[in-house]
């Protein structure tokens, strides 16, 4: 492992179990933290390692600064994951919101690299940087900025209730955006293995066109529905672990 990644302060798990077959790499929402992944774990059968991934500005890592490309963003997180000494011989990588299109990227470095044992990627939400094309609204005031990203569903309730929170969210909920719509209208590589999108039934972005889009940023994936919002992995985690149970099924484990 690098020197320079400290991979207690990079990731949050919820089980003791260093024997899993599967380690399931969760991206949390724009502005979130490693705390998203925990329904998920709770919903996932023995043998699976779910992981939240800790990003730079946030968390334990609250003095690093946030990374506002995707790219960058996306070599850290790929990073983090070569150097994980728990990482099983079967690796999904799951993300909702801003998550899903950095799952997505980084899915693409650790497909191109040293074999990791990727089986697949789910996608909990519409590709935003459709949405996000253009937006001018994003380098605009706070105020208006928030609007435009309640009025898209891309802000937790809770955080927009409670000011403190928010003002510490803030920044690295920008530096996500940016990141996000740094790869607005562009084409992300095509991965090697299965990219399975799962939209919300209540998602205001919800759209089964557009959310086919993430499946031709793989091979053999598909979509599917779940009774939830914007934020699945909260709303639907035992929906989410289906869809995770049906990868791995697809890959012979």
């Amino acid at each position: 492992m690098p020197d320079d990644i400290d991979i207690e302060r990079r990731t949050a798990r919820w089980r003791a179990d260093h024997g899993a077959d599967v380690t399931v790499y969760c991206l949390p929402h724009a502005g979130g933290g490693a705390a998203t992944a925990r329904p998920v774990a709770l919903a996932a059968p023995p043998g699976w390692d779910v992981v939240g991934i800790r990003l730079p500005g946030r968390e334990q890592r609250l003095a690093e600064q946030p990374v506002c490309v995707m790219g960058e963003l996306a070599a850290d997180v790929a990073a983090t994951i070569r150097s994980d000494p728990r990482r099983a011989p079967k690796v999904v990588l799951i993300g909702q919101c801003f998550g899903a299109a950095l799952a997505v990227t980084t899915a693409a470095l650790l497909d191109d690299g040293a074999p990791v044992g990727l089986v697949g990627v789910v996608a909990a939400s519409p590709p935003e940087s459709t949405f996000l094309n253009g937006a001018a609204w994003v380098d605009a005031g706070d105020a208006e900025f928030l609007t435009e990203l309640d009025r898209l569903g891309g802000v937790p309730a809770a955080i927009l209730a409670d000011e403190e929170l928010l003002e510490l969210v803030l920044p690295v909920l920008r530096s996500d955006v940016a990141a996000l719509h740094s790869i607005a209208g562009t084409a992300l590589a095509v991965l090697g293995v299965p990219v399975v999108a799962v939209g919300g039934t209540g998602d205001p972005l919800h759209d089964e066109r557009v959310l086919a889009d993430w499946v031709a940023y793989g091979r053999g994936g598909w979509t599917a529905r779940a009774d939830g919002g914007h934020f699945l992995l909260g709303d639907a985690p035992a929906t989410v672990a289906a869809e995770i149970g049906a990868l791995l099924r697809r890959d012979g484990n």
